[in-house]
């Protein structure tokens, strides 16, 4: 029999308040087994009202080394004392400040105090959501003045610099479809001026690019999109700016006697040896140690929620931005508008930036880079994709797991049919996985009609409108309908399990459960429902998934 080695921390990443009155509360085991978990806790000189918990294990079959728990105050929480209790087949052991021993403990962990800003949460609307990744460029166009602009023919092949216009009125002349797909929420590639054709390299933030259309355009987008309860977010790039902006131009031009010139991280008298995002150049990185960026970037900010409406920022490479600024510009924006949605891009660990509430979400690569493993590659068995989801779901803050931007494929990614090898049905299996999962889950555009590409310029096609109504299309927008027709799937919470070579889930909302079972085998699987009190048996067939209310 294994060593029982358990694991909590008086830190964030295992107690925060999800309320003014309650605590979330995780444990791991590392090794060992045990039956059953649970947490005492009191306020501190109150020791004569000890109180009980049972903690729940993440997986649905008790299979996952991690526990957690809800502790609910009748008051504000604080002064709270605590240990667990493992209960194993020989005895109990208890963990405490001290470790874990055979005796009761003598001292305790603690938690201190629950400060309203301490609250872990997100804004009401964003659950439930489905959302849709644009790049303006490349998704439709109306009436165009070419002159100045080098369009090429719709279907052309895309590169780094070549210009397809497409503009803002085109995305509101697609508003319609977008809602009738089942998309509650846009999330825009930059579009402010800009000299590249993706506008990562701005050059006016306050400007719509002009090869887009005008600020009135945006705004007339903005107006309809929230007609019909589709939600806007922006891509603020800040991480960075344009070589040719005239900010960095005027720092170049007038070195240190620039007022721009601390905007900027020259790294010598020599003003062309500066630090750029990727080493770049087209692209300088700010510097935030100025004063005079942070206010002037707070205010881009405030300027689009403010006079345009717009819901929330995606935040580019933000886990690159100074960490100070970061957290100043989260409070900023949170004070002027706190149901404003921040997202921040992120390829690794997001925790840093959930756990701070420097945002309420980060785009969700992990779970990605996993799901491919499973459903695509089939590289890891059931058991491991189980084990990186439950630490997944341990890693992230319980509050914002509804929000996590969960994503097959983006502007940055090979199109996620090309990466399948145009397997339909492992492909539409990911699918199913990521639209049944908790979270957001985002299209990249074109990706619902099975669009094909490389990575850039291969993924960013221009739309292919032609291929709307195919079998692909159909399959996904039944996948949305069954989200959204589903308050369970939209909000329930989720726990995972193995059963019969299957993985799968229970969601749960309101009393009412559902099991999702995915099949990525190439047998049919029968399965025994009588765990769940269901006497029958099911069939789940290749290359499928079965919804079961259990």
């Amino acid at each position: 029999m294994k060593k029982i080695i358990a694991r909590h921390y008086e830190s964030k990443e295992y107690i925060y308040p999800i309320a003014i009155n309650k605590i979330h509360v995780k444990l791991e085991v590392i090794s060992g087994k045990v039956n059953n978990v649970k947490i005492k806790f009191w306020k501190r000189f109150a020791e004569d009202k000890i109180a009980s918990v049972t903690m729940e294990n993440f997986s649905y079959d008790s299979n996952s080394p991690y526990y957690e728990a809800v502790i609910e105050n009748h008051e504000q929480s604080r002064y709270l004392h605590y240990y667990f209790v493992l209960e194993t087949d020989n005895s109990n052991l208890y963990l405490s400040r001290d470790g874990l021993n055979s005796q009761i403990p003598t001292r305790f962990f603690e938690f201190q105090y629950v400060n309203k800003s301490d609250v872990i949460e997100t804004p009401e609307w964003i659950k439930g959501r489905i959302g849709y990744q644009i790049f303006v460029d490349r998704f439709n166009r109306v009436y165009v003045d070419e002159k100045g602009m080098d369009l090429l023919d719709w279907d052309s092949e895309p590169t780094r610099e070549n210009i397809f216009g497409g503009n803002l009125r085109g995305v509101t002349a697609k508003l319609d479809y977008l809602k009738n797909l089942g998309i509650s929420l846009i999330v825009f590639m930059p579009i402010f001026s800009a000299t590249s054709n993706h506008k990562y390299d701005t050059l006016d933030y306050f400007k719509i690019d002009s090869n887009y259309g005008s600020n009135t355009d945006f705004k007339e987008l903005v107006d309809k999109a929230h007609s019909l309860d589709i939600k806007i977010v922006l891509d603020g790039v800040f991480n960075h700016m344009g070589y040719y902006s005239k900010e960095f131009q005027d720092a170049l031009m007038n070195g240190k006697n620039s007022k721009y010139y601390s905007w900027f991280n020259f790294n010598s008298e020599d003003l062309s040896n500066y630090l750029a995002v990727g080493d770049y150049k087209w692209m300088p990185k700010l510097n935030y140690e100025s004063e005079d960026l942070c206010d002037h970037v707070i205010k881009i900010g405030k300027y689009w929620i403010e006079n345009y409406n717009i819901d929330g920022w995606r935040l580019d490479v933000f886990d690159e931005v100074e960490e100070r600024f970061r957290n100043r510009f989260s409070s900023e924006i949170k004070r002027g508008n706190k149901e404003t949605f921040l997202i921040s891009e992120t390829w690794h660990d997001g925790y840093e930036l959930l756990a701070s509430h420097q945002v309420h979400s980060v785009m969700n690569y992990l779970l990605r880079n996993d799901i491919i493993d499973y459903f695509i590659d089939q590289n890891i068995s059931s058991s491991d994709f189980i084990n990186k989801l439950n630490w997944l779901k341990f890693r992230y803050p319980k509050p914002l797991q509804s929000a996590m931007y969960n994503l097959l494929g983006s502007h940055d990614t090979i199109r996620i049919a090309t990466r399948s090898k145009n397997n339909p049905h492992r492909l539409m299996l990911a699918y199913a996985f990521l639209f049944f999962s908790a979270g957001l889950p985002v299209i990249y555009y074109g990706d619902e009609v099975g669009m094909t590409g490389e990575v850039d310029p291969g993924c960013r096609k221009s739309m292919e409108w032609d291929k709307v109504g195919n079998d692909f299309y159909r399959e996904i927008k039944k996948l949305i309908e069954i989200r959204n027709n589903n308050e369970t799937i939209k909000f329930g919470d989720i726990k995972y399990l193995r059963i019969n070579d299957l993985i799968g889930f229970v969601r749960n909302y309101k009393n009412k459960k559902i099991l999702i079972l995915f099949n990525t085998l190439d047998i049919d699987k029968e399965v025994s429902l009588e765990e769940f009190q269901v006497d029958n048996k099911h069939l789940v067939e290749k290359h499928s998934y079965s919804i079961i209310e259990i």
